[in-house]
């Protein structure tokens, strides 16, 4: 079973602020700095405003919409109580969101029901149970499936407050009133990019190669995938089109450590200015240090984002051999990278920047491995010194010259985690 609360940001505030109720509103940033819409209601939904939006675009469509500060301490909170309802029901779950989770209900039987009658009963509760004791006003879609895969793509296929149920093909279908379809019928209702793993670049790419459909990814050889997609991603395409999919769930208690640590500023302005640029990825990386060193993790992979003035966007990532989690090292790889990927001159940038994202991935625990070159362990200790400064005397405390008269960047609370990629 997966559970995808809808507008969930959104309706949280709806839930807390009655007056927000029955009104297109916007969770996002600062409404009044250039930031983007983290979370639409259903209402705002129907006027095509969408998550990740331009809060002026927004406007432009919805006149009468409303723009709330995120709240993130609310959403969590929310979530936890989402959690612990799911756990009167069983262990077996996994947290892939803050308003998403994957529960393992094969083991589940009523009175010797079969577990998909079960699932459809327990799914119907789990509803009325989070409009009585969550709130009213939030909800959620459901996909009941075989396998993690095809259970996420059946809570896309009906929202808001959907249930969807996927059976195997050459099955009888569930005896029931919810909506139910095969295996290959839900591929056959679906967009490629309706799939969670078919992100934008792969999408573009099957476009590319007349692939429009799951029929006609159906069509195509494993060979031929892995010759254009590479090995591992063509052996996925290739299971995707058949709806075949994990079907692993955890334990609530196993602690998946993060794949990757970010950071992302949307600037109050665009701008040319390398060394301006060079400054606030500075700032973003010290922010993922921070982080890492809280988390006792460090990384060997930098990736850098870049979006421009035109909302066109540019990046890369640089693997290096020795894990670290210095946000000092961190900048200079990711520096390298703007160079690299905005033909940037010796002052300033070919085309204006709105965006940047600073991430590290490839995370493993911390060690504490000495360096033998003593210029390398020496920038470890200062930025250690730095780091635990900061942390009992606040933020900000002590950082480098060149940052300090970065009045745009917001306080640190838009860091983000990676637990499943």
């Amino acid at each position: 079973m997966h559970i995808d609360m809808n507008s969930f940001f959104a309706t949280c505030e709806q839930q807390a602020q009655p007056h927000l109720r029955g009104k297109p509103i916007g969770v996002s940033g600062d409404p009044r700095s250039r930031t983007i819409v983290s979370a639409a209601s259903i209402e705002a939904k129907k006027f095509g405003v969408k998550t990740g939006m331009a809060i002026y675009e927004a406007r432009k469509l919805c006149p009468d919409i409303q723009f709330i500060r995120c709240d993130p301490d609310k959403y969590w909170n929310i979530s936890q109580r989402l959690v612990a309802l799911y756990q009167s029901y069983t262990e077996a779950i996994e947290v892939f969101s803050i308003d998403e989770c994957f529960i393992d209900i094969t083991n589940l039987r009523r009175d010797g029901v079969n577990p998909v009658s079960t699932g459809i009963k327990i799914a119907q509760e789990i509803k009325q149970r989070i409009r009585k004791e969550i709130g009213a006003y939030i909800s959620c879609s459901i996909g009941i499936a075989p396998n993690k895969l095809m259970a996420k793509l059946g809570s896309e296929m009906k929202k808001p407050d959907g249930l969807t149920i996927i059976y195997p093909n050459n099955t009888q279908p569930p005896e029931t009133t919810e909506d139910a379809f095969s295996v290959t019928e839900a591929l056959n209702r679906s967009e490629l990019q309706d799939m969670c793993g078919i992100g934008r670049r792969t999408y573009k790419k099957l476009l590319l190669l007349n692939i429009q459909s799951f029929k006609d990814l159906h069509a195509c050889s494993k060979l031929f995938l892995q010759t254009h997609f590479g090995k591992h991603q063509g052996t996925t395409l290739h299971a995707m089109a058949r709806g075949i999919g994990s079907t692993h769930i955890g334990h609530i208690d196993d602690k998946t450590p993060p794949k990757s640590m970010g950071h992302a500023i949307t600037l109050n302005k665009d701008t040319s200015d390398l060394l301006y640029c060079k400054a606030v990825i500075l700032k973003l990386s010290l922010r993922v240090s921070k982080r890492m060193r809280n988390k006792k993790m460090q990384g060997r992979t930098v990736n850098l984002y870049i979006r421009f003035h035109d909302f066109s966007g540019a990046g890369g990532r640089v693997t290096i051999n020795k894990k670290t989690n210095n946000g000092h090292t961190i900048s200079y790889l990711a520096q390298d990278l703007l160079c690299e990927h905005t033909f940037a001159g010796k002052e300033t940038l070919r085309k204006s920047i709105r965006l940047l994202s600073v991430t590290v991935s490839n995370l493993s625990p911390e060690d504490n491995q000495i360096s033998l070159l003593e210029t390398e362990e020496n920038k470890t200790k200062a930025h250690t010194a730095m780091h635990e400064i900061n942390k009992k005397f606040g933020d900000n405390t002590i950082e480098p010259l060149s940052t300090i008269n970065l009045e745009d960047m917001p306080p640190d609370v838009n860091g983000f985690s990676k637990r499943n990629e």
